[in-house]
């Protein structure tokens, strides 16, 4: 073309485009009047000359192409119907292949529905912010030990004059629980509520959808007797009714008045669930409350904790020292407990998240080499695409497309698959997982889903494109063999990739290995008592009917009594299973000098009869006896803790000490076994006493009781006892302690479950990528193999020949997963019990385990081999 002709096509070519389509678009008119003139309507006629004239836009493309004008098909309309029609012939190219597309989307939706359950749990427990203004300065204040292992409640007047005085902090509320007996239709039922300060619903930011919230009126004695319902009491208890403001309910028999209802986002503050597994009604409802209380403070913006800290630590000289409070003890800042997850179960579930990553690496590597199969085969056609005028940017956008749209079937199914199961789940969790109620799928877990889901979109299209780049046309074309020479050009990447995945499966292998070994350890470590028709109860004596301390005496007496003579009960005694108080004290031997320093030391109150009863031998000494149960007696029995760490090498039968200086003296009658009740929570070093019974100020009175059968056919006696002593107490907290022993478990047990079954999921995928790439290298070698046979090889030279080399990548994939598996578990060392991370003996079960699992997933594909005629396949060929 002259540079006069490119000039005038530069300076005319919009007018020249203008004629081109008056021109095409006049011929369709002319056809659609003439169609119009037999009859036609207009839209009728129209349709019918589009479709006699051809595709509009492929003749205005042809036209354009003659006066080299751009290409019209630039704009972004165009460019929205060609992903379109990339996505449509995507779904066709998928449903043409109907075995690959099922197992690659079962293999995804697998890697991504672990990673969203895992995720969502996480995310919910650990990375979701509180859900109320300010929650990221949120801190809570108690006045904790020298030590920092004990915390008490500060006092009123201290929160009162943090509230004036702390200029570092915006604003400062008060909350705890208080039980009650409710009257439900003339049965008594035990419920918890909360009992919060009148600052609490504005600390929240939150108002009753129904009513009024606290004022200061309302904590007066006299005045206080005013409740506030959840959403959940409201709509159980009253039906949702609304008039309920104003309404009575009656707990401990005396009337208290509905004044507000609460929005149910108020039930986020204490925890998932208004019911535990022990029947009681947790918080449902909320009372004033205006003594010694937990506390929740906000931190003014731009404030650390330090800061505040230092703050709190300079007023408390001047409020003189409590007498309730311990000397030495001070106030000390702590993020809000209530909101976080912490010990075994964050670190389990950070672990679970690690592993759910790689079931989704080791998918992915299953995918990506499905799909460099799947590309080499597809060569013949990309070649006739690209030799008819496609370039390699439309290609490789057709091979994005089907990518994504494989991807993002899995991620739904993904999805809907997780849905389910956190449903499931959710209604099986035992209370000592209840941090995981309320894990759901947010928009949060939603995005990531969906973000992984493309990623893995876009790298699926990017492992045939790096195929495309080294397309040769001419054999392909030439050969028609699809590409048999270029498939066998990337075998050693595939056999790589096979090594990622079984190094991948090794690594989970491994820890699902020594968290199942743990867990075993845990099942058959003695707990110290025999849980077997266990069961024990509470009842709470401390209500203005039981102000005096003798009528609580004679009424856990009188029960003990009539409860020994209830059929299927074998014994009965007062006391704990396991052990509930602890406190910290300075314990002095006597002989020694000076007390020790302070230590956690676990109390029991226990009745005669109460070792025997829990099946708890003494390792030597006695029970206690009845002469034994006064309010001042001295007379203590110690677990082997206890016994070890204060009178080591001797027997602590007949030895005194006592809780520092100025205190009586105990003297130890007998010792106990040690008891393991919380499972890798339980302290190896935990020293425990045990006080007759009784003792002053107990808030709580526990019976425990062992049954000739199951216990819970005894429940109804039970039950029946108490009642037949003071119709208006509840039992509560019904523990069974096999049950209890269970719960204990859970999260171990939770933990080394899900990454056993995360472990033989990927152990599953990578044997299929094992499989598949031997049988690729098999269909790639037909003609060596039938060459073989024809020559004189045998059977077995053929089958050992194919499962060494199928062996190769196995066995490299397994030493690098051993080897990073070596680093990995020591991340373990928190969830493991009397294991250690490099136990030896689970690094052998595992190499056996995938030498086995390697060994057949090339043993089948290397048999079918040795099956082939060779007269056939070389006449094939």
């Amino acid at each position: 073309m002259s540079l006069g002709s490119r000039l005038h096509r530069w300076v005319f070519h919009r007018r020249i485009q203008r004629e081109i389509n008056d021109e095409l678009h006049l011929h369709v008119q002319m056809r659609t009047e003439e169609y119009e003139r037999t009859g036609l309507s207009i839209r009728a006629a129209r349709h019918k000359a589009l479709r006699r004239f051809g595709d509009l836009r492929e003749v205005t493309a042809a036209c354009h192409a003659v006066y080299r004008l751009p290409h019209p098909s630039t704009g972004r309309g165009t460019f929205m119907e060609s992903v379109w029609q990339d996505l449509r012939y995507a779904v066709r190219s998928l449903s043409r292949q109907p075995a690959f597309t099922v197992i690659a989307l079962l293999t995804l939706a697998v890697g991504i529905g672990a990673n969203t359950v895992i995720f969502s749990a996480v995310n919910s427990t650990m990375l979701r912010p509180i859900p109320f203004e300010g929650g990221d300065r949120w801190v809570t204040i108690w006045n904790t030990s020298p030590e920092g292992s004990m915390m008490w409640a500060p006092s009123p007047a201290a929160v009162h004059a943090w509230r004036e005085r702390a200029s570092s902090l915006e604003s400062i509320a008060t909350y705890g629980s208080t039980g009650f007996v409710m009257d439900s239709d003339g049965e008594p039922e035990a419920i918890v509520a909360a009992a919060v300060s009148v600052q609490l619903l504005p600390f929240l930011g939150i108002q009753p959808i129904l009513g009024r919230g606290l004022v200061a009126e309302d904590t007066i004695p006299g005045n206080d007797h005013v409740v506030l319902l959840t959403e959940w009491a409201w709509r159980h208890w009253f039906n949702g009714a609304d008039d309920v403001v104003g309404a009575t309910m009656t707990l401990n028999r005396e009337p208290y008045t509905v004044i507000g209802v609460l929005p149910g986002r108020a039930d986020a503050l204490f925890g998932p669930g208004n019911v535990n597994q022990r029947g009681d009604r947790y918080r449902a409802i909320w009372v004033p409350a205006a003594g010694t209380r937990g506390n929740i403070a906000r931190l003014k913006p731009g404030v650390g904790i330090a800061a505040a800290q230092e703050e709190i630590s300079a007023i408390q000289p001047q409020l003189g020292l409590n007498p309730n409070e311990p000397e030495g003890w001070g106030p000390r800042l702590h993020r809000p407990m209530e909101f976080e997850v912490t010990g075994d179960l964050q670190v389990g579930l950070w672990v679970l998240l690690g592993a759910v990553g790689f079931v989704l690496l080791v998918a992915c590597v299953n995918v990506a080499n499905m799909l460099l199969a799947r590309g080499v085969t597809r060569g013949h056609e990309m070649a006739v695409r690209t030799a008819i005028g496609a370039g390699r940017g439309r290609v490789l956008r057709q091979l994005v497309v089907e990518s994504l749209t494989l991807t993002v079937g899995a991620a739904a199914l993904a999805l809907a698959v997780a849905q389910i199961t956190l449903a499931i789940v959710r209604t099986r969790l035992p209370e000592t997982l209840s941090a995981l109620y309320e894990v759901q799928i947010d928009t949060t877990v939603l995005a990531v889903t969906v973000g992984i889901a493309v990623l893995t979109g876009v790298a699926f299209g990017l492992v045939p494109a790096m195929q495309l780049r080294r397309l040769s046309l001419t054999p392909l074309l030439g050969t028609g063999r699809h590409g048999g020479q270029t498939m066998r050009s990337w075998a050693s990447l595939r056999s790589m990739l096979v090594a990622a995945q079984v190094a991948l499966a090794t690594t989970l292998l491994v820890g699902a290995g020594l968290m199942v070994r743990s867990l075993l350890h845990l099942n058959r470590h003695d707990p110290g008592f025999n849980p077997t028709n266990l069961v024990s109860f509470r009842v709470d004596l401390h209500r203005q009917d039981y102000e005096s301390f003798a009528l609580q005496v004679s009424f856990l007496r009188a029960l003990e009594a009539r409860v020994r003579q209830l059929p299927m009960v074998e014994s009965a005694a007062i006391g704990t299973i396991g052990v509930r108080g602890v406190s910290e004290e300075a314990i002095q031997v006597e002989g020694s000098a000076e007390p020790s320093s302070g230590r956690p030391v676990m109390m029991s109150v226990v009745s005669p009869g109460y070792f025997a009863t829990v099946g708890m031998p003494l390792r030597e000494g006695r029970e206690f006896v009845d002469a034994e149960m006064t309010e001042d007696a001295l007379e203590v029995i110690v677990n082997e803790n206890f016994a070890r760490t204060y009178w080591p090498g001797e027997s602590a039968t007949g030895k005194r000490f006592r809780f520092a200086d100025g205190n009586p003296w105990h003297t130890v009658v007998g010792v106990a076994p040690n008891v393991a009740f919380s499972g890798l929570q339980a302290r190896p070093d935990a020293i425990t006493v045990y006080r007759p019974y009784p003792v002053r100020d107990l808030r709580s009175h526990i019976m425990v009781v062992r049954a000739s059968g199951d216990p819970r056919y005894l429940i109804p006696a039970l039950r029946g006892q108490v009642r037949s002593l003071d119709g208006n107490l509840p039992m509560r907290d019904i523990t069974f302690a096999t049950q209890e022993l269970s719960d204990a478990l859970a999260r171990p047990r939770f933990n080394g479950i899900l990454l056993a079954a995360f472990a033989v999921l990927a152990v599953s995928l990578a044997a299929v990528g094992v499989y598949g790439v031997v049988s690729l290298s098999m269909q790639q070698r037909t003609h060596e193999l039938g060459v073989r046979l024809a020559l004189g090889a045998d059977d077995g030279q053929l089958v050992s020949l194919m499962v060494r080399q199928g062996m190769r990548p196995v066995a490299v994939g397994a030493a690098l997963g051993l080897a990073l598996a070596v680093g990995l578990t020591r991340f373990l060392r928190s969830l493991l019990f009397e294991v250690q991370p490099t136990d030896p003996t689970i690094f052998l079960v595992v190499a056996a385990v995938l030498a086995v699992a390697g060994f057949a997933a090339c043993y089948w594909p290397a048999r079918a081999a040795a099956r082939l005629n060779p007269v056939e396949v070389l006449r094939a060929e």
